[in-house]
This record gives C-alpha cells, structure tokens and sequence, in this order.
C-alpha cells in the first residue's frame, strides 16, 4: 500500500532509513553508472512517493528537458485514456478511419476494421518488418497523417505485433480531431498541470530535416506539418516529469485524491495482449515481479514495480549501442 503523499512543484525526499531501503545499493549504483550506462545523463527512483534518489551526469540537471523518443507514445496512450474520460472519445474500440472522413483512399482488407485499440496495442497491419519502419517516407511526407493512414492495414495480419509509430501518430490526429487541439496542448491542459509537471512548450519547427525531427535540434514536441504533435517520438521532459509520469501510473490514475487517467483504463494498458505489450507499455517479469516500463530509444526509459511501490527513471543521451537498463532493475533497484 502507497503512502498518502503526492509532490507538488516541490518534491520531498527521504533518506534510505525512512524508506526502509538497502543504502548500499545506491552506493553501487553511484559507482557503476558512469563506468559501465557511459550515456546515462540522469537516473530519479522513487518510493512510496518520495524522491530516494536523484543523480545527474553530463551537463543536465533537474531543470532540463531531454529526448525521452518513444517514451512518447505512452504518454499518447495515456492521453487516449483521458479523452475516453472525457467522453471525447467513445472507446478504444472506435474504427480509427470513422475520424478522417476527409481522407479518401483505395480500399485495402484491413483498414475500415482497425480500432483505437489495434495501435494501442501494435497488432495494425503496416507494409514493413516490426522495428524497421522507414521513417524518413513519413518525415518527407507533406501530410503525416495521410501517409500514415494510407500504408495503415496494408502488410501483415490484424492481430499481429508490429511496432510502429505511423499508428501512434494516428492515435494523436485523432486527440486532434476531438479535442480541436494539438496533443502538446492536450497534454499540458489534462496531464501535465495535474501532476504539476512543466507545460511543453510551443516549440516552432524550423524545418524538417534530420535535426530537428530526429536529433539534436528536437525542443518541446515535435509536430508535423499540420502541426500534429509526433505521435512517437519528439516529446521532451525533465527527468522529474518522467518520474511523476511514473508516479502517476503506479498510484493507477490518481494524483492528490484526483482521477486523472481512468483506473480500468490503466488496468487494460498493464494488461499483456500480445509480445509482451500493453496499451504503448512493455510489460515484463523480473525476478518474480511485475514491472511495466515506457521505453525509448537509447535507453530511456520508465519503470513502474507496482508491488514495490517504486518508480525508476532514466534519461540518456541517445545512442543507437548501450547496454540495456532492464539489468539496472534486476541486479540493482530489486534490491532495494
């Protein structure tokens, strides 16, 4: 059972005593970050509400917003949820083509069956291999959305796993379409005031070639052309608003006696429906427990372990080779 605390702009942290934690393995984790995670810019774990530990690398600190990449898309999978709330939405079993009827295409098998829930889920047919979707048609494209829809139902079967962010960025057209905002708006009005996280800002696109849609130059959200917010990837936060992101989806919704996400919606998301996937979340055992993580690339990532009452955050500099963070929550954080 969690405590009663939820942090407001400030965040209070307690020692290892309080917390009932084992003190060194924190001190193991000071020393093999910067030896062996070499991109790691910062790490934030948190338990029972209250910040345990909190260290920073390279040249960020508490204030600064990183790439978090695919972490994106399961704050677009949270965001799906409050608009159900919302009643913006019906449910996840909503045809997703009911909300373009702009869009005419040439009839495919799949398209007019998809829902919501087949891209909150990856098992939407898409004409490429899963982790290898050649993002650079979709960063050319005129209109995102168009491209999206269009290559939408073409490929594999309904109901097969295929990552893909084309089905993400649908997912936030479609906030557009019932809210009549961007989902950086959206976010910021429903999600991240709530949970007293900073607002993105409204980051104009300088262009869109490879810097800023991709790397370096990327500042607030990514948008596309029509000024839909990247449904996959683009998004940037401080690692304390990742961490209460976290917090949030281990307190299953509520933030300070308030329901933000609907509960049985976030129960659906930590649900395993297919390779190990929830609504945009990975879902794994380790050691005997649950854990469910938003994932980006590079090795950012956040880790809920419901039964522990901890929340985990990383942040790093993104890098296509590193080792991979799910042996910090095995050989470390489940030790506490």
């Amino acid at each position: 059972m969690y405590s009663e605390y939820f942090p407001k702009e400030d965040w209070e942290k307690k020692n290892c005593k309080d917390l009932k934690i084992n003190e060194e393995v924190l001190n193991d984790l000071d020393k093999i970050i910067p030896l062996e995670y070499t991109n790691t810019e910062g790490i934030i774990i948190v338990k029972n509400g209250y910040i345990a530990y909190e260290k920073y690398f390279k040249d960020i600190d508490i204030n600064t917003k990183v790439n978090v990449a695919s972490i994106t898309k399961s704050i677009i999978s949270a965001l799906i949820g409050i608009a159900i709330e919302k009643n913006m939405i019906k449910s996840v079993d909503e045809k997703v083509i009911s909300f373009f009827p702009e869009y005419k295409f040439k009839k495919n098998k799949n398209r007019d069956e998809i829902t919501i829930k087949h891209l909150l889920t990856m098992t939407t047919p898409f004409p490429f291999s899963s982790f290898n979707e050649p993002m650079n048609k979709m960063r050319r494209s005129k209109d995102w959305v168009k491209y999206s829809l269009e290559i939408m139902g073409e490929g594999n079967k309904m109901g097969v796993f295929k990552y893909s962010t084309a089905g993400t960025h649908i997912l936030s057209a479609i906030i557009t379409k019932v809210s009549g905002i961007s989902a950086r708006e959206f976010a910021n009005k429903y999600l991240f005031r709530e949970i007293y996280a900073d607002e993105v800002e409204d980051y104009k696109m300088p262009g869109y070639d490879l810097t800023y849609v991709f790397g370096l130059g990327i500042r607030g959200w990514v948008n596309d052309p029509q000024g839909i917010s990247a449904g996959g990837w683009g998004l940037t936060l401080s690692l304390r608003d990742m961490a209460r992101f976290g917090l949030l989806y281990e307190r299953k919704g509520i933030w300070n006696n308030e329901e933000i996400i609907p509960k049985n919606y976030i129960e659906d998301s930590i649900k395993y429906h297919h390779y190990n996937y929830g609504y945009l979340f990975w879902l794994k055992e380790i050691d005997g427990y649950f854990t469910f993580s938003a994932k980006g690339f590079g090795g950012n990532i956040i880790t809920i372990i419901p039964e522990k009452n901890i929340v985990v955050a990383i942040a790093t500099d993104i890098q296509k080779d590193n080792l991979n963070r799910k042996d910090i929550i095995k050989d470390y954080i489940l030790k506490l």
